[in-house]
């Protein structure tokens, strides 16, 4: 049995030149593709620039289409996020939103690192919850 023959990947440049007219090069095949589709017909993410690197321009782009997605949250970071969104008379959604956002413009590593912190105060939360139990238990 032989091995499937391995196409390489090819990352396109947004700022690269693009291929004058008439020209045919190995990438014929992603001008005709919509946006954002790859090759199996997945939707790929495109990584933005912060905002701080591209002044006046859009940060990001949405259909208008939303869903619903439901996460467990800590108790205090919901109380803490109501809270600003009334001190800043501001939707909690959009507030959310622009958190996300901002996260997902971060380097990978930056990520990583944002969730083990996020990880670690809920290890701490749950042993100081169960600390407090055991000792008012033995009142």
């Amino acid at each position: 049995m032989t091995a499937p023959k391995r196409r390489s990947l090819q990352i396109d440049d947004p700022l690269a030149p693009t291929q004058p007219a008439g020209t045919t090069g190995p990438s014929t095949e992603s001008a005709t593709a919509s946006p954002g589709a790859s090759r199996n017909g997945a939707v790929e993410r495109e990584r933005k620039p912060p905002a701080h690197e591209a002044p006046g321009r859009v940060w990001r782009t949405w259909s208008g289409v939303t869903g619903v997605g439901s996460f467990r949250l800590p108790h205090e970071l919901l109380i803490e996020l109501g809270d600003q969104a009334r001190e800043l008379q501001l939707p909690i959604g959009m507030i959310v939103t622009a958190a996300i956002t901002q996260l997902l413009d971060q380097p990978p590593d930056t990520i990583a690192t944002l969730v083990d912190r996020a990880d670690d105060a809920r290890i701490q939360g749950r042993r100081r919850a169960r600390r407090h139990r055991t000792e008012s238990a033995g009142d």
